[in-house]
């Protein structure tokens, strides 16, 4: 079996692939788990995210500190 390359399957995961690639896809146990990831990943990137910073305290840096940390935009000796 000929499976359709990859990039053909992001678009039928949303509703506008081709008819060819939807009926490989209804065939295909391998592309049918990959468009349900692809939907999956979809939907989490859909998913409410809250933006509010939690507060920091001195045994657990907020993520943001972490994040400035770990990007080198902050060093230990800054934190004092």
């Amino acid at each position: 079996m000929t499976h359709p390359v990859p990039e053909s399957l992001v678009p039928h995961a949303f509703g506008e692939g081709d008819p060819a690639t939807a009926r490989h896809v209804e065939g295909c146990p391998t592309c049918r788990a990959e468009v349900a990831r692809l939907r999956e990943a979809a939907e989490s990137l859909r998913a409410p995210v809250s933006l509010e910073r939690l507060s920091e305290t001195d045994d657990c840096l907020d993520e943001l500190t972490v994040a400035d940390l770990v990007a080198g935009r902050l060093g230990t000796e800054t934190r004092a």
